[in-house]
């Protein structure tokens, strides 16, 4: 289930895995990116939506706002993927 464009959620038999990937610079020796990834695993999907919000949210913006607005944004998001 993708969340955004850098998150996503999968489930093996035991956990829901919150994944984190993100294309970065191309490398000009091979002509591909550099990408990044992380997983965290968590026993249900309501962890894993927490972390999320966790992860995503735009906590070094300096603006109260716009934290406040990009939690609004990733509740939205989950609102969606639930529905």
């Amino acid at each position: 289930m993708k969340l955004d464009e850098n998150y996503s959620i999968t489930r093996n038999a035991y956990n829901v895995i919150l994944r984190y990937e993100k294309e970065g610079v191309i490398n000009e020796k091979t002509g591909k990116p550099a990408v990044t990834t992380n997983e965290w695993y968590y026993k249900n999907l309501e962890d894993a939506l927490n972390a999320y919000v966790d992860k995503a949210a735009d906590v070094n913006n300096e603006d109260v706002g716009g934290v406040l607005e990009s939690l609004y944004h990733l509740r939205e998001v989950i609102k969606e993927v639930l529905a």
